[in-house]
């Protein structure tokens, strides 16, 4: 066979491998992929891969042969698709690296900055949307120092977080330095390839490439959604929650994995400002699918709306998921199984990272709209409907799926109204107590006719009981909860603006991640904490006074623990201080709630949706 047609050959194999490499790529971004169909489409490109192998060897053969033929890689070998016998030269990905040496980072504020490639340049990853700019969000350095401390990573967190982005700020860092480091990049996007990034160009090769550059103790490898190869090199495996990938990766070193934390929503707002304003999608929309659905996701509140016009479908992924998900699945994501889930529960159940150590910190509902529809499609199920009663029952095995089930059922079951048992804990006194803080016998004996006539005075009020009987506190049904955005920190802006647009008696909740002080509110004075514990610390009455300031002008104001029925009884909270002028006329209940479970609606109906649509909405400017 004679050069040119070598040439030509190779060409063909080159062009059937781009073909497959984007068939694979497709299916890979469908919600639901055909694993089978993506199983065979990497055999064919093995099979194209080693055809493509035979024929670069016969024209090295015959280029020896051939005195003054053209020597080095040939035609087709140096773009992008290429996948030769051996490693090759990339212009794409030697345009690509080149950019992220002269990019710079630009502050946009709150600790976040801008990383832009300019024109023609884009990341490797991201071949259908060809985006050149990221958000860079304050703690990424943070993340990355703390991966300079050991030699092997796992990263993993909520599929849509930008896991895999976080890995080009990484290398954009890492090529800052005075003498930057060789990079190899891999990922299950590209199948079977590798990249090198050493000395300003970019190499191309199989995934037994660049095994002398592996061996080195100064290499980064950065292995995106596989397991990675054991080499010397400072390795960060980064993947969504599966530990079928990642187990062996594991083995005997979980110190190693690292969560990366839900973004909150002032990240998101920069985020949309700068990436996605000019791109059809309003800020309401986007703020609606962080409270109603998604929470702190951006692939699915930013990436995935942008690419639809039609917003009623904008919850279609939740809807899916929840239907797809069991309590026993919550339960094992709450209770230590999270990356044994399916992506379904992923969507349905969030974990967040710290800030500041990148461990696990917290498992969530998604958001409360995400927990009220999962608790009806679960209640509508005998069997899962009893789970579910043990998980927020007393003999519950995990306390930490008792307390987020039990949550959800109680913001179902207050919002519902009814008749709900309850005893004071605290009320205002005409004694204060000692100096230090110790309650004398006078303040004792104060606090304590104090409450006898609070209890009387409710016991003859409307909706009281009959002396003697337990003191019952009468809800109406409030339909649909006002959500408001959760505070960050000691933050309660969101709460603020849902407050002040109230006029009739509403149920405000927090949407997705918790609020600081309170769970929830009942306007005009009442404010909700919902616990499965026995008692509770001391309450921050600075943050408390500042909610209570948000609510209209009241002669008294109620700060109600709601807890199941085998909490109720012996509940108890240190006395409120006092010190403030709302809190001053604050009483301190305990509420009962029996959640039990009834027969309900499988969703929400389409118009109480478009009510909390428009409650979240009104919150945007």
């Amino acid at each position: 066979m004679q050069l040119e047609q070598l040439n030509g050959e190779i060409e063909r194999k080159d062009e059937e491998l781009r073909v497959v490499d984007g068939k694979i790529e497709e299916e890979l971004r469908k919600e639901a992929r055909n694993q089978d169909l993506v199983t065979h489409l990497n055999e064919r490109r093995e099979r194209l891969a080693e055809e493509r192998k035979d024929l670069n060897a016969q024209r090295k053969i015959l280029e020896e042969k051939l005195p003054g033929a053209a020597a080095g890689p040939g035609p087709g070998s140096a773009g992008a698709g290429g996948a030769a016998a051996g490693p090759n030269k990339d212009v794409v990905m030697t345009a690509f690296i080149r950019a992220m040496q002269t990019a710079k980072l630009e502050p946009v504020g709150s600790g976040m900055s801008l990383l832009s490639l300019g024109p023609n340049v884009y990341f490797p990853d991201d071949t259908d949307e060809r985006r050149s700019t990221l958000l860079v969000r304050d703690f990424y350095a943070k993340l990355l120092e703390r991966m300079k401390g050991g030699r092997a990573w796992l990263l993993t967190g909520v599929p849509g977080t930008g896991k895999s982005w976080w890995i080009w700020y990484a290398m954009f860092e890492l090529l800052q330095e005075v003498e930057p480091p060789a990079i190899v990049w891999q990922s299950f996007k590209k199948g079977t390839r590798r990249v090198l990034f050493k000395d300003g160009a970019a190499y191309v090769g199989d995934s037994s490439a660049f095994i002398e550059d592996l061996q080195l103790d100064s290499t980064w490898f950065f292995v995106d959604g596989m397991l990675p190869e054991w080499v010397v090199a400072r390795t960060v495996m980064v993947c969504s929650p599966k530990r079928s990938i990642y187990k062996d990766w594991l083995k005997g070193r979980s110190s190693i994995q690292l969560t990366m934390p839900l973004w909150t929503w002032p990240e998101l707002e920069m985020c949309w400002q700068h990436l996605y304003q000019d791109k059809g999608l309003s800020l309401e929309r986007v703020k609606c699918n962080f409270n109603l659905w998604y929470g702190g996701v951006p692939r699915l509140v930013l990436e995935d709306p942008a690419r639809r016009s039609d917003e009623s479908l904008d919850g279609d992924i939740a809807r899916s998921a929840i239907k797809a998900t069991s309590i026993e699945q919550v339960e094992r994501a709450i209770g230590g199984g999270y990356d044994a889930g399916s992506e379904a529960s992923h969507r349905v159940i969030h974990q967040n990272g710290d800030r500041s150590t990148f461990c696990s910190s917290t498992y969530n509902f998604a958001t409360s709209t995400v927990a009220a529809q999962f608790i009806n499609e679960v209640s509508s199920h005998s069997v899962q409907a009893r789970v579910l009663a043990e998980l927020a029952g007393p003999s519950s095995s995990l306390a930490s799926s008792r307390g987020q089930i039990f949550e959800a059922q109680a913001h179902k079951t207050l919002l519902s109204g009814g008749c709900f048992e309850f005893r004071y804990l605290d009320v205002p006194c005409n004694k204060s107590r000692s100096k230090l803080g110790r309650p004398s016998a006078a303040y004792l004996a104060a606090k304590k006719a104090a409450l006898a006539a609070a209890a009387t005075a409710s016991a003859g009020g409307a909706g009281g009981a009959a002396a003697g009987q337990p003191l019952q506190l009468q809800l109406p049904s409030y339909g649909t909860a006002v959500l408001f955005t959760p505070g960050e920190g000691k933050g309660i802006g969101g709460f603020s603006s849902a407050a002040k647009a109230c006029a009739t008696p509403s149920y405000l909740q927090p949407a997705g991640s918790a609020h600081p002080v309170i769970d929830a509110c009942i306007y005009p004075n009442q404010l909700l904490q919902c616990t499965v514990t026995p008692d509770r610390n001391s309450i921050d009455e600075e943050l408390l006074e500042q909610h209570l300031q948000c609510l209209p002008d009241q002669p008294k104001y109620f700060l109600d623990y709601v807890v199941p029925a085998d909490k109720y009884d012996s509940f108890q909270v240190p006395d409120l201080r006092r010190k403030s002028e709302r809190v001053r006329k604050t009483l301190v209940r305990v509420v009962k709630v029996n959640c039990a479970l009834r027969p309900v609606p499988r969703q929400l109906s389409a118009a109480s949706l478009q009510r909390a649509r428009v409650a979240v909405a009104r919150q945007v400017l």
